[in-house]
């Protein structure tokens, strides 16, 4: 028994010794995150809309490219890269129908790095038009121009300006805003686009630009220029002034360009300050005759009937006039 008294003070301290070697041995762990020397970090974040009200972003690609690492953001828009080396390097996000967007990580002294992300979304083309007009006139003067029609919408930001750029032609030019249509349009001469005659845009590729109010340029969309009509619908009857009833019959001289089309034909006043009083559209290619579904007034008139390509290239006959009396 006396053996075993002298003995516990030395058990306690061993204890004691033990214990605390533990604890320094957990901290010198290189595996211990709180270890000061613990060469393992990671990067966190998120992800959201820059369109009020924001929204987290699904579904975001993450780059992380010092080390080749992809992960993406989950349902909430949130995202974790873990066990990562600590070395300096660049985090990219990706997403389609958003820009692009990346930072630049220095670790210095931090075990991990917070890094959200506002992504602006890409403005949306939803209607694009690009085409030909030819207009023919008397004796044998034919004036033909380019003609865009875009329809463009922008969530995060108000659209600024809207370009038709073909950097083969070394063109652009900006368009213009129609409130009404809420449509941008332009139409170009071959003196807009510097060059001898508008055959040589045949086959090039014109882009849509838009720039928003923070600067930021998107070519949006393009399309190729496909024909231009230079074949003319000739005019039959009723012409020359000729006097017709109020509901004449319009006749032309069979169309054969060798493309499909349709046709389109107007009745204006012929005056000064001419009027449409009638219009019809997506008449068939075989036909060769048509009665306006109007009783047109006394007074002086002249139709046109236009060619219209399935791409919206389009050729206008010379005018041909008659009198209701």
């Amino acid at each position: 028994m006396v053996t075993m008294k002298k003995h516990i003070p030395g058990l306690i301290t061993l204890f004691i010794a033990l214990e605390l070697f533990a604890c320094d041995a957990e901290r010198l762990n290189p595996l211990d995150p709180q270890n000061p020397d613990y060469k393992l970090v990671y990067i966190e974040g998120s992800i959201k809309t820059k369109s009020l009200p924001q929204q987290p972003v699904a579904g975001v690609k993450i780059f992380w490219k010092g080390q080749n690492i992809f992960t993406q953001t989950d349902q909430n828009g949130n995202f974790r890269i873990d066990d990562l080396t600590k070395i300096d390097g660049t985090l990219l996000v990706e997403k389609e129908g958003y820009s692009k967007d990346s930072i630049f990580v220095t670790w210095g002294v931090q075990k991990n790095i917070r890094a959200d992300f506002i992504l602006n979304a890409i403005p949306v083309l939803s209607q694009y038009y690009l085409f030909t007009t030819v207009q023919n006139n008397y004796p044998d003067v034919q004036n033909i121009s380019l003609t865009a029609q875009v329809n463009v919408n922008d969530l995060d930001d108000k659209i600024d300006s809207v370009f038709l750029r073909c950097i083969s032609l070394n063109f652009s030019k900006r368009l213009t805003f129609n409130s009404a249509l809420n449509q941008y349009t332009g139409t170009y001469t071959s003196e807009d686009l510097k060059v001898a005659a508008l055959d040589v845009a045949i086959g090039q590729k014109f882009e849509i630009v838009t720039i928003d109010d923070s600067k930021r340029s998107f070519v949006v969309g393009n399309s190729n220029l496909m024909r231009i009509i230079k074949q003319e619908v000739i005019a039959r009857e009723p012409l020359n002034k000729i006097a017709v009833s109020s509901k004449p019959t319009l006749k032309w001289f069979r169309f054969l360009p060798g493309f499909n089309f349709k046709y389109m034909v107007e009745i204006n006043t012929d005056e000064f300050q001419h009027k449409l009083v009638w219009k019809k559209e997506n008449i068939s290619k075989d036909s060769i005759e048509l009665v306006p579904d109007i009783i047109l007034s006394p007074g002086e008139y002249f139709w046109v009937i236009w060619c219209i390509d399935d791409f919206g290239n389009r050729s206008k006959s010379k005018p041909a006039s008659f009198v209701v009396e």
